[in-house]
């Protein structure tokens, strides 16, 4: 699929000076994103849903609840299932959806950058 838009400057431009960063989703799955003054980066491998960044030191200061150190809404996918979803499901928080794993040894997820 290919999309080509014209976004108009004043949506994006922060008050004071600077630009937002601008984001793309297909529902709740996070697939590109354009930081400013650099080039769009799409995501180039899946997430094996592992959970590992809904663990430990990747959700520190988010004011998710958390237990035994991962956040209470990480679920198993099905019964004995060990692919791990999140139970918020299309509720869960927006910094969630966007959120870095790139620092998790496990992680699958891969982003190239758009030429």
């Amino acid at each position: 699929m290919k999309i080509e838009l014209e976004i108009p400057d004043e949506l994006v431009k922060r008050e004071g000076g600077g630009e937002y960063n601008l984001h793309l989703f297909a529902g709740m799955f996070h697939i590109a994103v354009k930081r400013p003054g650099r080039k769009w980066v799409i995501k180039d491998n899946e997430c094996s849903m592992c959970g590992s960044c809904c663990k430990g030191s990747h959700i520190e200061g988010m004011n998710l609840p958390v237990k035994d150190g991962k956040c209470v809404f990480l679920k198993p996918l099905k019964d004995d299932s060990e692919k791990l979803v999140c139970a918020w499901a299309f509720n869960r928080p927006f910094s969630c959806c966007i959120g870095s794993p790139r620092f998790e040894p496990n992680c699958t997820v891969t982003w190239k950058e758009v030429k």
